[in-house]
């Protein structure tokens, strides 16, 4: 088990690196994983990206989307060069793997709903007590706070 971990860390290194170097990803560059099939949720994660962005101070944004995720309104706010990829669930779950096992780069987010197995987002969001917003302002973009931007509770 322990194996099969690392090879699939090593495949998300392999992916990583030609993600890397075919966006020119760099200490400039904030990467974005949207790897779920949830329209109000993806619609949020780009609603408050350009909070994200600032915050990072970048000048570039590269969102991964899964294949499976419809398309979504591009938020007007940003004022950066944004790239998108669209790549198969697998891929997207290696570059996590990799990220698990070793933290690359300050500068990403993965927005996973219910993956890995202590992700509880999902649940959280179920119980009512936490809006879609404000989990991704304050627990995946690590924003001070919610800003007042689009309602997607």
């Amino acid at each position: 088990m322990m194996v099969s971990a690392l090879l699939k860390a090593l495949a998300g290194k392999i992916f990583w690196e030609i993600l890397s170097w075919r966006y020119s990803v760099d200490q400039d560059t904030v990467c974005l994983v949207l790897p779920e099939d949830d329209a109000a949720w993806n619609q949020c994660a780009w609603d408050y990206l350009p909070y994200y962005v600032h915050r990072k101070v970048a000048k570039r944004v590269l969102v991964l989307e899964a294949f499976k995720a419809g398309n979504y309104h591009k938020t007007a706010g940003l004022k950066c060069d944004v790239y998108t990829c669209r790549l198969p669930d697998v891929v997207l779950r290696l570059l996590m793997q990799y990220y698990m096992v070793y933290r690359f780069t300050d500068n990403i987010a993965f927005l996973y709903l219910d993956w890995p197995q202590d992700n509880m987002s999902a649940r959280i969001l179920a119980q009512g007590n936490v809006t879609r917003k404000e989990l991704i302002c304050l627990g995946f973009y690590h924003l001070r706070e919610v800003p007042h931007g689009p309602d997607c509770a």
